[in-house]
């Protein structure tokens, strides 16, 4: 009899120890995520495009947004992407979409939209380098 009491209490020991480290675990994990806030960008219709029936699409985006890439006249932004989550049922992550640069003004720069979509969610501010495919904790979520 004081055997089988030895092991149940032993096994709840245990039990609670795995769930306090999942718990540590899951906060430590959340803290090493890189914190962002975005800001909406909107293509605009640029003329028509001869020979082609299209019509181009340009997007201003703001320099804040605007992180450097691999190759030189290119810049890369990072979207906001849905997944489903190690901890949670959805988490955020950085897509980069690098796109060449057609203009630039004090404030923005000119990227052709065909990367991106019609009203698209940049990372505009970030207190860890973000790196593709990364999962954020978005702080403006919704905004």
């Amino acid at each position: 009899m004081d055997r089988k009491k030895i092991i149940r209490w032993a096994s709840a020991a245990i039990l609670i120890a795995l769930v306090a480290f999942t718990v540590i675990s899951n906060q430590v994990y959340q803290d090493s995520l890189p914190r962002v806030r975005t800001q909406m960008v909107e293509q605009e219709i640029g003329s028509l495009l001869d020979g082609y029936g299209l019509w181009e699409t340009l997007a201003w985006v703001p320099k804040e947004c605007i992180f450097p890439a691999s190759n030189e006249n290119m810049v890369c932004v990072y979207r906001i992407e849905q997944r489903a989550g190690q901890f949670t049922s959805t988490e955020y992550f950085a897509q980069a979409v690098e796109s060449p640069v057609l203009d630039e003004r004090e404030d923005a720069v000119l990227l052709e939209a065909l990367y991106l979509d019609f009203y698209e969610t940049l990372i505009c501010e970030t207190n860890l380098p973000v790196r593709d495919g990364q999962t954020v904790v978005w702080l403006n979520e919704g905004e």
